[in-house]
């Protein structure tokens, strides 16, 4: 049983790994471990969000979802008062977990902690999609993710995976997604780049 929540665990492979998962949807040490990812460099990259202090918001119940960390301002004069966090901590946070709203369809699907689809599939799905959360929806609603086993390594377990996974979390995904500005590759580029418009060089 888990540790955790005393719930029932399985045997399930991972990457070609068998792992032990605990099968209690509301155990919230799963839960820490998806918004430890979720906050990860490599997914929406929320710098500051330690596994403590992921740890002590699920407790104190401000947080029961990926969702729920960009709804943490409604408890901002609460949590400054808490031994450990102080006003200058509390608001560094905020703001970036404000900046971190701006993401790319790559990141945002890799932070969904789908199994079998990691942070290369959630590129190449990314690059399929053309950078478009939209489009990547309208595959997903129009019952087209067949379309992506097109992409090179992408097998029938990982879209079975992907499949599945969104028929259960499917509305949780469409509130989840209005919570983030999304920047498609062009736009991403225009970003990194600079403006050279008017510059001479010799």
């Amino acid at each position: 049983e888990c540790p955790v929540c005393g719930g029932k665990v399985e045997i399930q492979k991972d990457n070609e790994t068998n792992v032990l998962v605990c099968m209690n949807d509301n155990c919230q040490g799963k839960l820490l471990g998806k918004l430890s990812h979720a906050v990860s460099k490599n997914a929406l990259n929320i710098e500051g969000l330690s596994e403590a202090t992921l740890e002590y918001l699920i407790y104190v119940d401000w947080v029961t979802c990926l969702k729920d960390l960009f709804k943490l301002h409604l408890h901002k004069s609460e949590w400054e008062q808490l031994s450990g966090f102080g006003k200058k901590s509390v608001e560094k946070l905020l703001n970036e977990i404000e900046l971190k709203r701006n993401t790319t369809l790559e990141r945002f699907l890799y932070a969904q902690s789908i199994n079998l689809i990691g942070r290369t599939a959630s590129k190449q799905i990314s690059m399929f999609c053309n950078g478009s959360i939209d489009e990547f929806c309208k595959v997903m609603s129009d019952g087209d993710a067949k379309m992506f086993l097109m992409i090179d390594g992408f097998g029938d377990t990982m879209y079975q995976s992907l499949v599945d996974w969104f028929d259960k979390h499917w509305i949780e995904f469409l509130e989840l997604k209005q919570e983030f500005n999304f920047i498609t590759e062009t736009q991403q580029k225009k970003m990194n780049g600079i403006n050279l418009n008017g510059a001479t060089f010799c």
